[in-house]
């Protein structure tokens, strides 16, 4: 982990990046653990007999601390429940862009409105076009997986996962089952491995606090395979990695699910957006990706005639 881009954006000790404990709650252990558990999928270092070995264990970690554990109560003093505050996510987002390849974001969103979203907005669109030296962060954001518990049923309506420029993606169950805590949207781009296990059922575990191992597995992997694309090709912009997922993801493992062709000759899912990552295909196709075009502005303007015929009374 390098430990001088690593910062606290809620602590007055911007160096102090430890995941905040409850000691009260135990059940708070499942949630101050999640960022571990996704940076140990993505690049657990290889070789030091703790669990499994991250995918993309050659890329260097950056933690950006942005989310606290606040007790609420009820007027009755009953307890509340977890909350996140999302005020200080942007902050992250640009936090030493030119250095950090990609963010991974895996947190629920379960409000349709945050605070400081025009400023978040401003953020994504202008770290895609001044990121890695104009290569554009890659911003990676989960779904959520909150399924039906929530009102926002659809990720359309989330202010990171509607942004055209962030990779959203969901999980995909067991044998290409579809989970019931996951949502859809069109926003969604692609899927990988969800429920703690392998598509064939088998549990894949990883480096949880005070060196365990713990059954774990989610959208987080989307960014292992990402950084496998960008160790294979370091001139990727953040609309090649997109691309590219587009055109090696596919249905073919999701079962009982609604499949439609987009105008690109590309099947999708409301649930799985193309599909299933594709790891080895994603590297192979990297390796001779020709890049695309920057994103492109139009502005149409076209001029209406109305004729309003009237009668008099």
């Amino acid at each position: 982990m390098n430990a001088k881009l690593s910062r606290s954006f809620i602590d007055k000790n911007q160096t102090y990046i430890t995941p905040q404990k409850n000691h009260n709650y135990r059940e708070f252990d499942e949630v101050t653990v999640h960022g571990t558990l996704c940076a140990g999928v993505i690049a657990a270092e290889k070789g030091n007999d703790i669990c499994l070995a991250g995918v993309a264990y050659n890329a260097t970690l950056v933690a950006l601390k942005v989310f606290s554990i606040e007790e609420r109560y009820l007027e009755q003093g009953r307890w509340q429940g977890k909350h996140f505050n999302y005020d200080k996510v942007h902050l992250a987002l640009e936090h030493e862009r030119d250095e950090i390849d990609m963010f991974s974001c895996s947190f629920n969103v379960e409000e349709p409105f945050i605070r400081n979203e025009l400023l978040t907005r401003s953020v994504l669109k202008e770290g895609v076009e001044k990121g890695r030296h104009g290569k554009g962060s890659i911003y990676v954001f989960s779904a959520g997986n909150s399924g039906d518990e929530t009102w926002i049923h659809d990720r359309n309506l989330e202010t990171f996962a509607n942004s055209i420029f962030t990779l959203v993606f969901n999980s995909m169950g067991i044998n290409g089952s579809r989970p019931t805590y996951i949502r859809k949207g069109a926003c969604i781009l692609a899927a990988t491995v969800g429920d703690h296990k392998l598509l064939t059922g088998d549990p894949l575990t990883t480096t949880s606090y005070n060196d365990g191992c713990k059954a774990f597995s989610g959208t987080a992997r989307a960014a292992e395979f990402i950084a496998l694309m960008l160790e294979a090709n370091r001139n990727l912009t953040w609309r090649d990695a997109a691309y590219i997922i587009a055109y090696t993801s596919s249905l073919d493992a999701a079962k009982h699910v609604t499949k439609r062709t987009n105008g690109a000759g590309l099947k999708f899912n409301a649930y799985f957006g193309f599909g299933l990552l594709n790891e080895t295909a994603m590297v192979l196709k990297a390796k001779e990706w020709e890049m695309v075009p920057p994103l492109q502005n139009r502005t149409f303007s076209a001029t209406m005639m109305i004729s309003i015929r009237t009668v008099s009374c």
